[in-house]
């Protein structure tokens, strides 16, 4: 496994071909600078060309920079749904962060759109159903951690 930073568009055309992430569970999601970090201690999924899982990579932490990204206002790019019985409202960054230390995210779908230059993700925390969705990604950059650096 290599580092790597690709552009959205090759990210979500061939590396997504390449990495999965669904039945994975992020332990970990910050705000940085230029975008947002998700940090996978049991790695993401390793896929063939047609998608089929391999194997689980090495822990991995994943930065996705967002064309514009202001820390303060999250929220333009990063949108947040929770679902607890019937009932859909908005959750803030932060209590989703809080969510994610405390219980891992497990994602069991994801999907990509060229047109918002978007990810979602759909999941649990712990009882509650959880949609993210991060848009006007520029670049991804995939980083694989050793033994040391996992959170």
């Amino acid at each position: 496994m290599k580092d790597q930073t690709v552009s959205i568009e090759e990210f979500m055309t061939g590396t997504v071909r390449e990495y999965a992430f669904h039945d994975t569970e992020l332990r970990r999601v910050e705000i940085v600078r230029n975008g947002v970090r998700l940090f996978f201690p049991d790695g993401i999924y390793k896929t063939d060309e047609h998608g089929k899982e391999l194997f689980l990579t090495p822990p991995c932490e994943i930065l996705l920079q967002i064309r514009d990204f202001d820390p303060a206002s999250v929220w333009e790019h990063v949108s947040l749904q929770k679902r607890v019985r019937k009932k859909v409202s908005d959750l803030a960054f932060s209590a989703f962060a809080d969510r994610v230390e405390k219980d891992a995210f497990r994602i069991y779908m994801q999907y990509c759109s060229l047109f918002s230059s978007g990810l979602l993700f759909k999941g649990e925390v712990g009882k509650i159903g959880v949609e993210c969705e991060i848009t006007e990604i520029e670049s991804v950059s995939v980083r694989f951690l050793n033994e040391s650096e996992k959170a």
